[in-house]
């Protein structure tokens, strides 16, 4: 890829497409809501320095592609959208001398990353210097979403969280089917009411957010099932990832949305185990992996040192011969406790939480491209350290 990038910029030098200073993208960059961090990270890459500041150009003739209109709309405040037939013509011929890959890789500093390391190395640099997310939610999307709510009982001024798990519904359409491939990211959301109880206990609201192919909840209250509601739109999953005081999800994409507003994020049943949060402010607690030949879980030095944590399809674990287990709900809770104590500032984080941290991120810098930002839930890597797999 190093050599690939030098000789595209000899290229650009020798026939002065440098000077146009742009560059254009793929035009399947908006079908999900994964490149929205990638995205994102590119964005911050050329506002930091770490890569030439050239305006981004998306030829989109349709949106029917795009997964979510509305937050393309908030990126045109960063990237310029051509949808004129003449001009996209004329400029298509320079695609593959100008086109950057997005969605695979990103220049830094000249040097090639893979996405998401670079999510992880921009951050950090994007937080050293202290700045803002690149987006705020209008006032008049934030008007409209409190506007929605008020009408299911949602009162204007409450605080609430929003939650995404992910199961075999969204791709497979029931819950019960059997994914061989994305089946080790989704979990079951039952697992979840405790935390739930626990978040309403505390005074605020739950809403579900996902896809209406999903597993039903069952009525519970404080709860709101929206992806089971008739207020899904594209505009109000914008809100309620924007706006919730913080985010729980699974790892999809749309976990990767309130990270890109600043929201405080919690990521459980959090696979493949190599990866991690690409901000300070997000929690997570990864699924364990129990090796069936050898009657025990693995420990994490083994997982992050060998293939174990890079795994990304079902059949992969099965043919290792690896059972992957959920979060529980008490692990659940006690992530949701943490976080809803760091909102208010009471948490309390002992020199031993620190030290478990700190043996934790050393296994991540060592063996893992992907950082060492965000924590594991305090709780859960005590557990862990208990059990002798730290």
């Amino acid at each position: 890829m190093k050599k690939f990038l030098r000789t595209q910029k000899i290229f650009k030098e020798k026939h002065q497409l440098d000077i146009l200073n742009i560059c254009i993208s793929s035009e399947n960059i908006f079908n999900n809501y994964n490149v929205h961090a990638y995205l994102d990270t590119h964005v911050k890459a050329r506002l930091l320095g770490l890569h030439p500041n050239n305006e981004i150009l998306l030829f989109l003739k349709s949106t029917d592609q795009v997964a979510n209109p509305v937050m393309l709309s908030y990126w045109k405040k960063y990237i310029t959208v051509v949808n004129d037939d003449y001009t996209i013509k004329t400029l298509s011929p320079l695609k593959k001398y100008l086109q950057e890959d997005f969605g695979f890789t990103a220049s830094i500093n000249g040097n090639p990353f893979y996405i998401e390391y670079a999510k992880y190395v921009v951050q950090k640099e994007w937080e050293k210097q202290g700045r803002s997310p690149l987006f705020e939610l209008t006032e008049e999307d934030k008007e409209f979403g409190w506007d929605e709510l008020s009408k299911i009982g949602i009162p204007k001024g409450s605080w609430f969280v929003s939650l995404h798990v992910r199961d075999a519904g969204y791709k497979l359409g029931s819950h019960l089917a059997k994914d061989d491939f994305d089946g080790y990211r989704n979990a079951d959301i039952d697992n979840y009411k405790l935390a739930i109880k626990t978040i309403v206990n505390a005074g605020g609201f739950v809403i579900r957010v996902g896809d209406p192919k999903m597993k039903t909840m069952p009525p519970m209250e404080g709860v709101f099932d929206y992806a089971h509601s008739d207020k899904r739109s594209n505009r109000m999953d914008i809100f309620l990832f924007s706006q919730c005081r913080f985010f729980v999800g699974v790892s999809s994409g749309p976990i990767l949305n309130p990270i890109l507003f600043g929201v405080p994020t919690i990521m459980t049943n959090f696979m493949p185990i190599s990866g991690r949060p690409h901000a300070s402010n997000c929690l997570f607690i990864p699924k364990r992996l129990w090796l069936k030949s050898k009657n025990r879980y693995a420990s994490y030095s083994e997982i992050l040192s060998s293939g174990l944590g890079r795994i990304f399809t079902s059949h992969g674990y099965e043919e290792k011969n690896i059972d992957i287990i959920e979060n529980s709900p008490e692990e659940i809770r006690d992530v949701v406790i943490e976080m809803l104590e760091r909102l208010e500032n009471i948490v309390i984080y002992t020199n031993d939480d620190e030290e478990r941290q700190e043996r934790l991120r050393k296994l991540y810098r060592k063996y893992s491209g992907y950082g060492d930002l965000g924590r594991v839930g305090k709780e859960f890597i005590k557990n862990c350290s208990i059990m002798g797999l730290l």
